[in-house]
């Protein structure tokens, strides 16, 4: 396709998804994908889009203004981190994509395009031509909703961070709700492949923020304080009906237990810090007799009938709020009796 018509090139990244979410959904509704699988599909193919978005808004930015150099003459890249389910290798059928952009420290020239531009302003326009990639509507529909609040300082801050600045706030400002959802912080992509030295330095930044020792008390006070306030604020009073995400003994709850673990243990345990994902990151807890094997399981358990049915409730098009059914009832049960237990 000519480099220049970009609407043309946005719709066949279109295209190419909606034929992958097909694939996907076939494989997951005639049983030939188990939940492990879709997701990991949904999130490849997710993958593969943002690297080949981020190539082209790079492609976009050098035709027009060039490239920003570093003082040996090296082309300095701009880095995508996935947060959530995108960096916890578990997108659902209608999920979001959670990033934050990064790009490296030291000294670097204006752009050395036909139209230079500084670093700084480099940087956010070619985070903002990576978004109008992505979340543009076009005759095709959109690829994915971006949600970038998960930077440093959230709206408020900045679209592109420095690794320096990222370091200070994580290490100094963020809540440890933020330290939560680093867990599933996972390295997506760069606009330039001289990007290694980059990665390197985000996984040694994330080994660090979350290998801090903590104090046992007051971090799961401050755990079980920031889900009892997502509790209150998604309460619905229907007691037949679940909110498979947000209820008491949902979704929500094996993860704040599972994140709660990692910043409670990472410190004398680096092995919890491998995974993102939580399925893998209560395998780990079990090996490490952190917390024992039948907990573990019950939780991986309830955890995968859950996303289950999310999940079939998301090909339907419908909410995640269902009908309150004697197996549900049961890992519900299960996993509240271990959050009493663990809180």
């Amino acid at each position: 396709i000519d480099e220049e018509d970009l609407e043309l090139r946005m719709d066949y990244l279109r295209q190419f998804r909606h034929a992958q979410m097909l694939h996907i959904a076939r494989g997951g509704i005639e049983g030939t994908l188990p939940l492990m699988r879709v997701s990991d599909q949904l999130t490849w193919t997710a993958e593969a889009i943002i690297q080949v978005a981020l190539r082209e808004a790079a492609a976009q930015m050098q035709r027009r203004h060039g490239v920003v150099r570093d003082s040996e003459g090296e082309v300095v890249p701009m880095g995508v981190v996935g947060y959530g389910k995108l960096g916890g290798i578990e997108l659902g059928y209608q999920s979001d994509l959670d990033i934050v952009f990064v790009r490296p420290d030291g000294p670097m020239h204006d752009s050395d395009g036909a139209k230079p531009l500084g670093c700084e302003q480099y940087f956010v326009r070619l985070a903002q031509r990576f978004v109008h990639m992505m979340s543009t509507m076009t005759a095709a529909g959109r690829l994915y909703e971006l949600d970038m609040r998960l930077r440093p300082h959230g709206q408020k801050g900045p679209l592109v961070t420095s690794l320096s600045a990222y370091r200070s706030y994580l290490l100094q400002q963020a809540w440890t709700w933020e330290h939560q959802a680093l867990v599933r912080a996972r390295w997506i992509a760069a606009s330039s492949s001289a990007s290694e030295s980059l990665e390197c330095a985000f996984v040694q930044l994330r080994e660090e923020a979350l290998a801090q020792v903590r104090e046992e008390a007051s971090l799961r006070e401050q755990v079980a304080s920031m889900r009892e306030r997502m509790r209150r604020a998604h309460a619905q009073s229907n007691p037949a009906l679940f909110n498979l995400k947000h209820d008491a003994g949902g979704i929500v709850d094996i993860e704040f237990m599972v994140h709660y673990a990692v910043l409670r243990h990472a410190a004398e345990h680096h092995v919890l810090l491998d995974f993102p994902d939580n399925v893998r990151l209560l395998e780990r807890l079990a090996a490490l007799a952190i917390w024992p094997e039948s907990q573990c399981r019950a939780l991986t358990e309830a955890y995968i009938f859950f996303r289950e049915t999310q999940q079939r409730a998301a090909l339907q098009n419908i909410n995640a709020t269902v009908a309150a059914t004697a197996e549900l009832v049961q890992h519900r049960t299960q996993v509240r009796a271990l959050w009493e237990r663990l809180f």
